[in-house]
């Protein structure tokens, strides 16, 4: 939305921005499990938050004539999305019971894929439209601190999977990352 209204870049531009974006993803994926099993999933997630904030207080800055820039902010994308999905996937997998596995992936990405542009969509254009090209991006920023506040303080993520994982064989509880 801010590359088509704030900078009137081409469809072609905007499908290079995207490639970034896709390419950053590609290795986070690659390495997630790794990743998961040396800092574990509630680190991978306020990473996340952090690089998003980033990247909203970034973009929110953006001034006419430099959307040149937004190439090198989309490759923040990687640790922003690839990281938080990684780390959300396996999390869900591993909390949710045997018989509820398939359910809960598909909970998690509807919520995401589903629900989360639903609200979020016609919010933050309205907000975009009304405001400006800033207050959304530090609106999000907002609730991430927010969201990443309540992370560390009151959920524990990799305690409740160790927890749970206890006694039991280790292949019964790992998502293979392929």
């Amino acid at each position: 939305l801010q590359l088509d209204r704030q900078f009137r870049v081409s469809k072609v531009f905007v499908g290079y921005v995207t490639i970034v974006g896709t390419a950053t993803e590609l290795p986070v994926f690659w390495f997630s499990q790794r990743l998961i099993q040396r800092f574990g999933h509630q680190r991978l997630l306020l990473f996340s938050h952090a690089m998003m904030i980033l990247r909203l207080l970034l973009l929110s800055q953006l001034g006419d004539g430099y959307q040149h820039t937004v190439f090198f902010i989309q490759a923040l994308h990687g640790f922003c999305f690839a990281l938080f999905w990684s780390a959300m996937v396996d999390a869900t997998f591993k909390l949710a019971p045997v018989h509820l596995k398939g359910t809960s992936q598909s909970l998690l990405s509807t919520a995401y894929y589903v629900v989360g542009p639903a609200v979020g969509s016609p919010g933050w254009g309205a907000l975009y439209q009304w405001t400006g090209r800033a207050a959304p991006a530090y609106f999000g920023g907002v609730m991430l601190v927010g969201a990443s506040m309540v992370g560390v303080s009151h959920l524990r993520l990799d305690h409740v999977i160790r927890e749970q994982s206890d006694g039991h064989d280790d292949d019964e509880i790992r998502l293979v990352n392929v």
